[in-house]
């Protein structure tokens, strides 16, 4: 009995043994995974709102130094300027239009190489303007147009002082690197490698862009690059000395259903109705990742003033640390992790400025 018992230990020793084997095989460190059930602390913050007349439509934010920068939607004039520490009005930038020294949209803001300016991709009119923070001219201080050869990137940021990296629209690269002259320098990642393989095979490098739409940032003054999905609750952390990319999947850890309507170079992937949307915003620290999250579908959101309540905060290994809690609805977000503060864009019929104090050793 006592031999009988001791052969059931070691096979069940073995099988464990079997299983975590099995277990260590399968998990894969450039995938990370969360759930709202998983975040290690949630927070709940207290805003305070600020009002202005002459923001119409304002939508997306950048903070940078002693500045605070607001694109306009109604593209009249398409940029402001507030002083981030007394908050006051200063002025307007930009000039809408197609003609030099004009930009059609501010689809994106980079805080440049440069600490007394910060840049505007113009998705409309294919441009990248850089303008002044001190000073109140309308005009960028330099223009620079997309080559042919990035004619189609859809996302456009800094890289060095001499290059930028793109996502663009069709390609088998995830990221790529330009110089300025337009010659293609690096690669990072193909569409073939995303996951998961099996539902995705089969499906054009323009689909699976579509599909995983975006915007890509960059760690200030790093070679670090992060884009975050607006339908796919998915965010990808690039090395670009190393070539390493780490993706955070959560909170839904969730593929839109979709299907692809058409044929050949026409064909174009349609979103189920009734799928949410997921991140609407994102900022980047020296120290964090901060992700606004939606969870909400269209119909959701064209019947409610409610688009995102909710941050996701990550370090740069991937790894979740805090949800954050608002207490009023945001469409973007920007952080000063030196002054603890959390700004963002708010929902609400008269949109303003909201700020956020972080906890103390956030």
């Amino acid at each position: 009995m006592k031999i009988l018992l001791l052969l059931n230990k070691n096979n069940l020793l073995i099988l464990i043994s079997g299983l975590l084997l099995c277990a260590c095989k399968k998990s894969d460190p450039s995938n990370k995974v969360f759930t709202k059930e998983t975040i290690p602390k949630s927070i709940e913050l207290v805003s305070q709102k600020y009002y202005y007349p002459e923001l119409l439509k304002p939508n997306n934010l950048l903070v940078k130094n002693d500045f605070i920068v607001i694109q306009e939607l109604t593209n009249q004039p398409p940029l402001h300027i507030l002083d981030k520490k007394t908050l006051q009005y200063l002025n307007s930038k930009g000039e809408s239009g197609f003609g030099p020294g004009e930009i059609t949209d501010s689809f994106m803001f980079d805080f440049g190489n440069d600490e007394g300016t910060f840049w505007v991709y113009s998705l409309g009119g294919k441009t990248y303007s850089e303008f002044e923070l001190r000073d109140d001219s309308h005009q960028p201080t330099q223009q620079i147009k997309q080559k042919e050869n990035f004619i189609t990137a859809i996302n456009l940021v800094w890289a060095t002082d001499s290059s930028v990296m793109t996502r663009m629209a069709n390609d088998p690269a995830r990221y790529i690197e330009f110089k300025l002259e337009g010659d293609r320098i690096n690669e990072f990642g193909t569409w073939k490698e995303i996951e998961p393989k099996k539902e995705f095979k089969g499906i054009s490098n323009f689909n699976l862009g579509d599909l995983h739409q975006g915007k890509l940032l960059r760690k200030p003054n790093s070679d670090i690059f992060v884009h975050v999905g607006i339908r796919r609750d998915r965010i990808e952390i690039l090395n670009r000395k190393t070539g390493e990319i780490l993706a955070i999947n959560g909170p839904l850890n969730h593929v839109p259903g979709f299907s692809i309507v058409g044929k050949g170079s026409g064909a174009g992937l349609v979103i189920n109705e009734g799928e949410p949307y997921a991140y609407s915003s994102a900022c980047l620290g020296n120290k964090y990742i901060y992700g606004l999250f939606c969870g909400r579908n269209r119909e959701e959101l064209l019947n409610s003033e409610i688009n995102s309540t909710t941050v996701y905060v990550f370090d740069y290994e991937g790894n979740s640390k805090f949800e954050l809690i608002l207490d009023r609805s945001l469409q973007s977000i920007a952080v000063d992790e030196k002054s603890g503060k959390l700004y963002g864009i708010t929902t609400d019929r008269d949109p303003g400025l909201a700020v956020f104090s972080l906890p103390d050793n956030f």
